[in-house]
């Protein structure tokens, strides 16, 4: 099971030391099995995590953007039902969160969800 809390205090470092520790396969685990870490889990799960990541990172994070296609949405409720309308599961493969730096330790995220035909 994945460790959030202690995952959200690690180091590269300590990553790469003790993968297992935070819930985490090693690179040998993966490379023989990567579907296996990653069909695993389902579009309601990866929205979960989406949500609880901005929520660890929230006394850094002025704001919120989701975009599906090329639209904004005002949250990842909307963004989720926008999907959903459109018959689109969500995937590890199909958004892209980013940080973008906004300066005197401020970010905001934007996560951007792909269309198939994009």
């Amino acid at each position: 099971m994945l460790e959030v809390n202690e995952l959200s205090k690690a180091t590269v470092e300590d990553l790469a030391s003790n993968p297992k520790k935070y819930g985490l396969p090693t690179i040998e685990e993966f490379a023989r099995d990567p579907e296996r870490y990653r069909a695993g889990i389902t579009s309601s799960d990866l929205m979960a995590q989406i949500d609880r990541g901005s929520q660890m990172l929230n006394r850094h994070v002025t704001h919120h953007e989701y975009w599906v296609g090329g639209y904004r949405c005002e949250s990842l409720e909307a963004a989720d039902r926008m999907l959903s309308e459109m018959g689109i599961a969500v995937t590890a493969q199909n958004f892209k969160p980013e940080v973008i730096d906004e300066g005197a330790g401020k970010c905001k995220v934007k996560v951007t969800f792909t269309l198939p035909d994009e």
